[in-house]
């Protein structure tokens, strides 16, 4: 599929596709920025550079095409650099769409302007019921099969998941993040298909260590330096895993489980502490199993 590249301020309108078909927002990166220090990554003295960060988005955007996925694009907006890492301002799931509540009052605007879009486009977001404490951001909720995966330590709460649990009537397994590197969970989990996921199990607590060994039946483990390359902060497009680099280490297991890898480098945008994953929101993610 040939890739189309957007003017800075350009809009792409949502085609219609097969429901089974996968589908991401991203948002276009002409405000992106080191402004605040959220994480341990955010260094102000360490500013992307525009012109490389330009050409990563389009990269991304291409290989995501390449592999068939659609790609809707939304509009940045001056006053939010983060505003391009779509995947923490929503919870998309079977069809609902359930707006962050964001522990970072510099990042609480963000839910505002995916929900926007997403009215726009014709979906309506729903919001977490009010309770103390309960946030939840999108980059902490992962799916593995018919299984709801929710970090909390950093920037969600068990407060959060419990709100999500009931505004979508589903089980959440709560895992506690312990690296504040790996602020959220999709920084260290990363679910491939039905038995497999990559996991960094030196970022999450004991219990949360031994839910994943419930739940997945084949881990693919990382090394530290692995997770530290943002591995785990990938997606998965018909069997093939996009990530911002792949070790020789880690290409050969995954190979070995039958995956195939494209990079699709990002590492500007990890000076703001986030790769592929945080650049990706699946709009039709689900947990049922496909027709």
């Amino acid at each position: 599929m040939k890739a189309t590249v957007f003017e800075a301020g350009e809009e792409r309108r949502p085609s219609l596709l097969p429901a089974a078909r996968p589908r991401y927002l991203l948002c276009e990166p002409r405000y992106f920025a080191v402004v605040d220090e959220l994480n341990p990554w955010m260094d102000r003295s360490v500013q992307p550079s525009p012109d490389c960060v330009e050409a990563e988005w389009t990269g991304l955007v291409r290989t995501v095409e390449s592999l068939g996925a659609d790609v809707d694009v939304m509009r940045g907006v001056s006053g939010l650099p983060d505003l391009v890492f779509t995947r923490d301002a929503c919870i998309p799931l079977d069809g609902s769409y359930v707006r962050a509540s964001f522990r970072c009052p510099e990042r609480r605007a963000e839910a505002d302007h995916v929900a926007a879009w997403l009215r726009r486009h014709g979906r309506e977001p729903a919001d977490l019921e009010p309770a103390q404490d309960a946030y939840l951001e999108g980059g902490d909720v992962c799916v593995f099969g018919p299984h709801v995966l929710a970090g909390w330590g950093f920037r969600s709460s068990r407060a959060g998941h419990a709100a999500l649990a009931d505004r979508l009537d589903v089980t959440v397994h709560s895992m506690r993040l312990v690296d504040p590197r790996f602020y959220h969970l999709d920084m260290c989990v990363c679910p491939l298909d039905g038995r497999h996921a990559l996991v960094a199990p030196e970022m999450l607590d004991r219990a949360a260590r031994r839910l994943l060994s419930d739940l997945v039946p084949e881990p693919i483990e990382l090394c530290r330096a692995e997770a530290l390359s943002f591995c785990a902060n990938a997606i998965v497009v018909d069997g093939c895993v996009v990530m911002s680099q792949c070790p020789p280490r880690l290409r050969h297991v995954l190979a070995e489980h039958g995956f195939e890898v494209r990079c699709a480098p990002v590492a500007e945008f990890r000076k703001a502490g986030g790769a592929v994953s945080c650049l990706t929101l699946p709009l039709n993610r689900s947990t049922r199993p496909a027709a």
